[in-house]
């Protein structure tokens, strides 16, 4: 968890830094009608019913906001918002109006967004199934594996910040050096 919560971090820091720096609305872009993360987004998934892509950002936003009677300062909000937020706004439905414009900044060049929501939606369902206190090692499929997940977490994390030194290159991961020196019965 340590390691994800360093991840995640550093993500929605670089994602609204992104934003926020190219954003050009009267209000901060978490709270604008406006914005690319509260505009409804209508799609329509593989049954053909309609659906708004921003209806869960727009909830995830109320929902860490705190209570109306206190100052709505963004920074509080953010340091609010789940991981599950941030992993949503690199999908397919948010290309355009999220990662053309602003989030592919964050990343190095020539990054695929479509490889990189695979990747951060995997840390999250981790990450959910860690918070969840559900097996983690016990019919881990390949990519599920945590081992393989605490690999994408140190890697993201060297690009989006690779002047960090939280994790050490090439090194073996914590996950990894945990197992070495646990190993199962």
């Amino acid at each position: 968890m340590k390691d994800i919560a360093f991840f995640e971090v550093a993500l929605r820091n670089a994602y609204n830094r992104e934003i926020d720096s190219r954003w050009d609305g009267t209000r901060h872009w978490l709270f604008n009608d406006d914005s690319p993360v509260n505009i409804p987004i209508p799609r329509h998934n593989r049954a053909g019913k309609s659906f708004d892509a921003n209806a869960l950002n727009r909830t995830s936003i109320r929902n860490a906001t705190p209570s109306r009677t206190e100052t709505i300062q963004p920074d509080k909000t953010i340091a609010n918002l789940p991981l599950g937020f941030w992993a949503h706004l690199t999908d397919k439905a948010h290309e355009r109006i999220l990662w053309i414009p602003y989030l592919h900044h964050a990343w190095p060049s020539g990054t695929n967004r479509a490889d990189l929501n695979a990747k951060i939606r995997l840390i999250n369902e981790c990450r959910n199934r860690i918070a969840h206190h559900e097996p983690l090692f016990h019919n881990a499929d390949g990519t599920r594996n945590p081992t393989v997940v605490d690999g994408l977490v140190v890697d993201l994390f060297h690009e989006l910040l690779p002047q960090a030194d939280v994790f050490e290159p090439d090194a073996p991961t914590p996950v990894e050096l945990f197992l070495h020196s646990s190993p199962r019965p």
